[in-house]
């Protein structure tokens, strides 16, 4: 099954045509993104399923540094988001 979507992936353009396809860079950047959202949010839940086998301190320890981590990283990703959508005369690629 998947080596005919993979063929009917790749052999679409040959039967329909490529017109009026565009590729648009900052649309790749935003999808990154949001899958590095998504990586984010399931090391948290892991860091919880992690926890079921038994609570100690220096689990406790590592799903607190784990959590702050993962909060940075969203922070971080957030934050370079807002300057660069806050910088005036800038250009996005492929506009």
């Amino acid at each position: 099954m998947w080596a005919l979507a993979l063929v009917l992936d790749i052999a679409g353009p040959y039967f329909f045509g490529a017109e009026g396809w565009q590729l648009k860079p900052h649309h790749f950047a935003e999808r990154h993104g949001l899958i590095v959202i998504i990586a984010l949010g399931e090391s948290i839940v892991a860091i919880g399923v992690g926890a079921e086998h038994g609570v100690d301190a220096g689990v406790v320890v590592a799903a607190m540094l784990g959590t702050a981590v993962a909060a940075a990283l969203v922070a971080v990703l957030r934050r370079r988001r807002a300057r660069r959508r806050a910088a005036p005369g800038r250009r996005r690629a492929g506009t």
